[in-house]
């Protein structure tokens, strides 16, 4: 069906009809949502959250159900109606009894073999004390050159938007230490 569709609105006469069928025809209620769902594919939306400390390591989360790669970034799965923010400082106190404060918005990216996207933050912790979950049984902060075996791959990837981060972020400081030297 999905290719039949693509192709007859890859004919313009049929895709202007379509269109017009479309726009005014009286489908019942919750009609086109269906086809519009059922046409587009399912993404799971995973965030997740950077955190350095004042000296620069990187805050990482040992979970309790894949031994093969225990340590990763704090995350999880955004839930129906939830905003990102907020998910990620539920996920966050849920998971480790910490506060987060979200700074801003770092980058989103496809995940390489999963029909998912994943948002990332920097945030710094802002409060709460540390307890183990059903998910997460230890935390740390690491140096960015001695990072624990057994960190996930996909997580290793996004270190390097990290120090893209990074070099953004001194640039800006540097650029406002110099001030306007035009006037």
């Amino acid at each position: 069906m999905r290719g039949l569709v693509e192709f007859l609105m890859g004919i313009w006469p049929i895709n202007w009809l379509i269109t017009v069928i479309w726009r005014y025809a009286p489908f019942p209620r919750g009609f086109r949502s269906r086809i519009i769902r059922s046409a587009n594919d399912r993404f799971l939306v995973g965030v997740m959250v950077v955190i350095l400390d004042e000296n620069g390591r990187l805050f990482l989360v040992r979970n309790t159900y894949d031994p093969r790669y225990s340590w990763s970034l704090p995350g999880g799965w955004m839930g129906r109606n939830e905003q990102p923010d907020e998910c990620i400082r539920r996920e966050m106190f849920e998971e480790t009894g910490y506060e987060l404060d979200v700074d801003y918005l770092l980058a989103t990216r496809t995940h390489p073999r999963l029909p998912s996207v994943d948002i990332i933050y920097r945030g710094r912790i802002s409060g709460g004390t540390f307890r183990t979950s059903a998910e997460i049984a230890e935390v740390g902060f690491f140096e960015l050159d001695e990072l624990p075996d057994g960190l996930m791959p996909v997580h290793q990837r996004l270190l390097s938007l990290l120090e893209i981060d990074r070099m953004i972020n001194q640039n800006q400081t540097s650029d406002s230490d110099h001030g306007d030297q035009g006037s």
